[in-house]
């Protein structure tokens, strides 16, 4: 009985070292949770096709995406493949609003040091937090896939 108690006593410690506080997953969680409301929020500017094809990219992948794509175009009113084909660029112009409210949406400002590092450098305890909390959100499904891409590139 002894050599359990002095067992808890001497290895409890070690096993709670390096994990986040409660204090710390509130404000992971509330970023999180801002982010993907942010994200949600600029992404419903776009015209319905776009806002489709996202949905569609995020949830099946890029096969199913390209397919939705073929298919739109080849059955949508020029007018709306316009729409479409000016929202594509509205995305991709580097000094675009659009651009600029998704980079505004991260606001870090109220996270501790530490997990805005392991965020921005994709590695610990805080990150793995982070895409967790994006991964169980529903509405936050694209700010995932957004993430997940931005990851990509920069491998």
């Amino acid at each position: 009985m002894k050599n359990i108690f002095f067992s808890l006593i001497f290895i409890t410690p070690f096993l709670s070292f390096g994990q986040l506080t409660v204090n710390e997953k509130k404000e992971i969680d509330l970023y999180a949770t801002n982010l993907c409301s942010c994200v949600e929020e600029t992404i419903s500017s776009l015209g319905t096709a776009m806002r489709s094809y996202i949905e569609v990219l995020a949830e099946e992948g890029m096969e199913a995406a390209g397919k939705y794509i073929a298919t739109y175009f080849e059955s949508a009113p020029q007018e709306k493949i316009n729409q479409f084909l000016a929202d594509a660029e509205k995305m991709q112009d580097s000094d675009s609003v659009f651009l600029t409210r998704i980079e505004n949406c991260e606001n870090n400002k109220n996270l501790p040091e530490k997990s805005i590092s392991e965020i921005n450098n994709e590695s610990g305890e805080s990150f793995d937090y982070f895409i967790k909390l994006l991964s169980d959100k529903d509405f936050c499904k694209l700010t995932k896939m957004f993430y997940n891409l931005g990851g990509e590139d920069n491998k």
